[in-house]
């Protein structure tokens, strides 16, 4: 059955202030963060695989795999503490607005279309 890790650490993940030329450098953080701690966050979508292994993506229908959109949420409010500037005045006005979804992963997977459900 895939688990995931409990704790989802963002210590060394560099601040980012909103400017778009600083974005490219603030994705390869989060990469590197999500990466050393073997987290299956990057995307969102089905998973399977465990913390002291490797993960796939997978359709949503294969057996033992499971959904990283839970822990995605964890993620991506653990990434907004790493916000300032223009990027954290985003974040308050998107969160402070109870219809606007909680984000759930950091980029979407390619491989999660509707053709797999």
């Amino acid at each position: 059955m895939t688990t995931f890790a409990r704790d989802i650490k963002v210590k060394d993940l560099i601040k980012f202030n909103g400017t778009p030329a600083d974005l490219e450098g603030f994705d390869a953080s989060v990469k590197r963060c999500l990466l050393a701690q073997n987290l299956p966050l990057y995307y969102g979508g089905w998973v399977k695989g465990e913390p002291d292994g490797e993960y796939e993506y997978v359709a949503p229908n294969t057996p033992d795999a499971k959904s990283n959109y839970l822990m995605g949420k964890r993620l991506c409010a653990a990434i907004a503490t790493k916000f300032e500037g223009v990027a954290l005045t985003w974040w308050d006005d998107h969160d402070s607005k109870q219809d606007n979804p909680i984000p759930n992963c950091w980029k979407r997977h390619g491989l999660m279309s509707i053709t797999l459900a």
